[in-house]
This record gives structure tokens, C-alpha cells and sequence, in this order.
């Protein structure tokens, strides 16, 4: 669901300001596009259609969040995970898939 929701258009403007500046991606852009190339726009309707999936995902972590008063010792919900974003350091520049 992610990359539908990130690539509304199939890329179609992203591709375009590349090409308007006469630019070329970067690998790791390039390996993002590479999902949508060629892929139609979603229409309206299904649109619609993932932005109420999106919401109901919302809906349910943010349940998730809030019944953690059951777990803390104040009976307040967690104020914030923090974590590492990635198990290892970062990869050279233009390596990352």
C-alpha cells in the first residue's frame, strides 16, 4: 500500500521535473521509480478507495498507541518510541536499494 500512496500519478510527475531539468535520478531514485514506471494513474474513484484504506490503517495504530495507559506506570499513553531507523550504518552514497 506505501508505494501506491506515494505514486498517486505513476510517477508521471516526478519523471516530468527530471525531464524539464534535464536531470538523471540518483540510483536510489532511480530504484524508487522503477516501481511505477510504465504504471497508469489511479483514477478518482480508486483513490478514494486508498485513502480510506489509509485511514483505517491510522485508525487502528493510533487504537494501538492510546491503549498503551494499560502499560505504563502513569496510566498516560507512551509519549514517543524512538529507535534506530536501520540495524546497520549507512551505505555508500548511490549504493542503497
Amino acid at each position: 500500500m506505501q508505494v501506491k500512496l506515494y505514486f498517486l500519478d505513476g510517477g508521471e510527475e516526478y519523471f516530468e521535473t527530471l525531464a524539464e531539468g534535464n536531470e538523471e535520478p540518483t540510483a536510489s531514485f532511480k530504484w524508487i521509480l522503477s516501481h511505477v514506471q510504465g504504471r497508469r494513474p489511479y483514477t478518482v474513484r480508486e483513490t478514494w478507495k486508498l485513502n480510506l484504506e489509509r485511514e483505517s490503517f491510522r485508525q487502528a495504530a493510533l487504537m494501538h498507541w492510546n491503549a498503551t495507559t494499560a502499560r505504563t506506570s502513569t496510566g498516560r499513553p507512551v509519549d514517543a518510541i524512538i529507535t534506530p531507523t536501520i540495524a546497520t550504518a549507512a551505505p555508500p552514497h548511490d549504493t542503497i536499494r
